[in-house]
């Protein structure tokens, strides 16, 4: 089964399309679960996308720095360079289900 969970920080606003089918795209920093040797966490920035009604509430309600639970299946995409034929992957994930776990503070400030 493809099923992937995360919690993690969005790094940047959520790019919104909203177009015949909304689609969100977003970034999260998700922190390792254990220090490296000089004490300090390291972080994996992985994309996301979601499509419908969560694309929607990412838009609406998630805002960066907020953190986020997000469950989803991971996607590899294909793309072929024009010019050499090169063929390259990208890993993305497919967002089934958002949850908003807790905002950041400048987006309390702010009332975001």
């Amino acid at each position: 089964m493809n099923s992937c969970n995360f919690v993690g920080n969005l790094v940047n606003e959520p790019m919104y399309f909203d177009g015949q089918v909304p689609r969100a795209v977003f970034t999260l920093a998700v922190d390792h679960n254990r220090k490296s040797a000089d004490g300090q966490r390291k972080a994996e920035f992985l994309d996301f996308v979601a499509w419908h009604g969560v694309a929607e509430f990412v838009h609406r309600y998630c805002h960066k720095g907020d953190a986020i639970s997000v469950q989803n299946c991971m996607a590899k995409r294909r793309k072929i360079e024009a010019d050499d034929g090169t063929v390259t992957y990208r890993t993305e994930f497919q967002v089934d289900n958002v949850e908003l776990v807790r905002r950041a503070k400048a987006n309390m400030e702010e009332g975001n």
